[in-house]
C-alpha cells in the first residue's frame, strides 16, 4: 500500500484539532457527584462479578438448578437475546445450544 504524506496545512489543522480536544478534556468540569457515581458503579460491578463467579462455581445438581443458570445467562443477554450470538466463538455457540437443550428438556422452551 502506498503511503502519502499529508500537506503542511492538513498536518497543522490536525494538530490544532488534537490540541483543542486535549485542552477541552483537561479543563471540562465534571458534574457534581460524578466521582461518587463512578465509585458506586465500580463497586456494583465488582459485586456483580463476584456473584457471577459464585454462580458459575456452584455445580447444578438438578434440572431446576441448570434452568436457574440459564435464566442468569438470559438476564445477562437481555438486550441481544440469548439465541442471537452472531459470530460468537464455538464455546458461545455450544453454550447457547446447551441452554436450548436444557429448556427443551424441562419443557420451558418458548
Amino acid at each position: 500500500m502506498r503511503k502519502t504524506e499529508p500537506s503542511k496545512e492538513l498536518r497543522t489543522r490536525a494538530e490544532e484539532i488534537v490540541s483543542a480536544y486535549d485542552n477541552w478534556t483537561a479543563t471540562r468540569k465534571r458534574p457534581r457527584g460524578y466521582r461518587k457515581a463512578v465509585r458506586e458503579m465500580n463497586r456494583a460491578e465488582r459485586a456483580y462479578m463476584r456473584l457471577e463467579a459464585q454462580i458459575c462455581e456452584t455445580p447444578a445438581t438438578t434440572l431446576e438448578g441448570m434452568r436457574a443458570k440459564v435464566r442468569c445467562a438470559q438476564a445477562y443477554m437481555k438486550e441481544e437475546g440469548i439465541d442471537r450470538i452472531d459470530g460468537g466463538s464455538a464455546a458461545e455457540s455450544m453454550a447457547v445450544s446447551i441452554f436450548k437443550d436444557i429448556l427443551r428438556m424441562t419443557g420451558t422452551l418458548a
